[in-house]
């Protein structure tokens, strides 16, 4: 309790964020960019002036708290919240790794029982219901089953959403859900032979995986990718610098000048080497005639 003078009020839980510091987290996820097919739009999913997060879905949720929390609540809580929930969110991204290696698992079986600890410390004991404890156990699964893609319900909901999608006749679902799998499986093996016709087989994807090389110049821009629109990054000298300097060391048009050049950084060298060396023989010569007289 805290005394107001001729009142008392409770003061808010330390995880519990104002208004300013809402709107800025907000604001952080509808910038923020990922990968094509990495992740949902969720700047759809964010309201700023109304610091709002809606219609997430699970793997929405999992880039929420793998990817999104660490960065976002950085520089916003206190660092004991920060700390507790970015290490909740790494431990969750090493579980769901493609690959997993048994000595950081056993490492992370350890550490998780004092990740909680610390969130305990923190939110109050209505946050944690078994579903958080549960990530005890991940551990124990993951060394069982292995990786986690291999057994995750993601495909599953992918495809129930295609037949849901298949629905016609509300009345009468399993039968629309038949006719449309019929009728689609008639297309596909119909489309695989049609070569001079549009289809999903042969229709170039919204995002170019390759580029002809013969349109590209030197062999480290041929790289496969469409660059897309005009950069809005500036540089100043010292970082142009640098960028030339990559071009010109990591492009095999340009080694044949580079071995040019040392090939003449070495006759230099050599040449005058053979110089000191005469200079050195003459004076040696002039100290002998001295000794000599």
């Amino acid at each position: 309790m805290k005394d107001d003078g001729n009142s008392y009020s409770i003061p808010h839980a330390p995880y519990k964020m104002t208004k300013a510091q809402i709107s800025a987290f907000c604001a952080f996820i509808k910038n923020v960019k990922f990968p094509d097919g990495y992740a949902s739009n969720l700047a759809r999913c964010v309201s700023v002036d109304e610091c709002k997060l809606q219609a997430l879905k699970t793997h929405d949720c999992h880039i929420l708290l793998q990817r999104i929390l660490p960065a976002g609540l950085r520089g916003i809580m206190h660092k004991e919240i920060y700390e507790a929930i970015a290490e909740l969110g790494n431990f969750f991204q090493q579980i769901c790794a493609k690959k997993l290696k048994l000595d950081v698992l056993n490492r992370m079986r350890g550490e998780i029982p004092i990740i909680l600890c610390k969130l305990e410390k923190i939110f109050p004991p209505a946050f944690f219901d078994v579903m958080v404890h549960l990530s005890i156990h991940l551990i124990d699964d993951a060394i069982l089953s292995g990786p986690v893609q291999y057994g995750w319900m993601y495909p599953v909901e992918r495809r129930l959403l295609t037949l849901k999608r298949f629905v016609r006749n509300m009345a009468r679902p399993e039968g629309s859900i038949a006719e449309a799998y019929v009728a689609n499986e008639c297309l596909n093996a119909c489309s695989r032979y049609f070569d001079d016709v549009d289809t999903r087989h042969n229709r170039e994807g919204r995002n170019r995986e390759r580029v002809p090389m013969s349109t590209c110049g030197l062999s480290i821009f041929q790289h496969g990718a469409n660059l897309l629109g005009a950069p809005r990054l500036t540089y100043d000298e010292k970082d142009y610098d640098r960028m030339v300097w990559y071009v010109l060391n990591n492009t095999t048009e340009v080694e044949p000048f580079i071995e040019y050049v040392l090939q003449c950084k070495q006759y230099n060298v050599l040449i005058c080497l053979s110089y000191k060396i005469l200079a050195l023989t003459s004076e040696l010569c002039t100290c002998l005639q001295d000794l000599q007289e």
